[in-house]
């Protein structure tokens, strides 16, 4: 503890350091070891959604490529890094990364079933969204489950997956 200023100057924080936290995302979307800050993960969806919303406006004030393409292009890129991001943000909690599959899984039911509805005719009153309630409860659990591994605290100390990411 600095008695200076009364905080642990081991944790380095700050706007501009974290926003870099970004583009170090994006280089690991692959990279499955180690372990991944929350701030990391905030950043990631936070800032890349803002920035990946932006692009994907300036292509649509184009009109060069359509729309459901723009659509599925920015899903696919927003959702390359997320598994690896995950795993090594339930290894920072000192958890599995298996434990990111069922994650996954449950995104992917969601995203096919977006999918599937915007394939049908919603014009006809005579023919139901087939899954109705049912995907959008699957939807709800994928995001409730990120959002937990976004919320639960972290170990503080080195763990079998690696050091404390605040201590780098």
């Amino acid at each position: 503890m600095n008695d200076a200023t009364g905080d642990d100057s081991r944790y380095q924080s700050g706007l501009v350091r974290d926003l870099w936290l970004l583009p170090q995302t994006v280089r690991n979307s692959f990279t499955f070891e180690g372990r991944s800050r929350r701030t990391e993960m905030v950043v990631y969806l936070i800032v890349g959604s803002i920035l990946l919303q932006l692009v994907v406006g300036l292509i649509d004030l184009t009109g060069l490529i359509e729309e459901d393409a723009i659509g599925w292009g920015s899903a696919i890129t927003f959702f390359i890094p997320l598994p690896a991001l995950l795993t090594r943000r339930l290894h920072d909690m000192g958890r599995t990364g298996w434990l990111t599959l069922p994650v996954i899984a449950l995104m992917l039911v969601a995203t096919y079933e977006d999918w599937l509805v915007s394939t049908m005719d919603t014009s006809d009153p005579a023919w139901p969204d087939p899954w109705g309630l049912t995907g959008d409860m699957i939807s709800l659990a994928g995001a409730l489950c990120v959002v937990a591994i976004l919320l639960l605290p972290e170990k503080n100390e080195n763990n079998p997956y690696g050091r404390d990411p605040r201590l780098d």
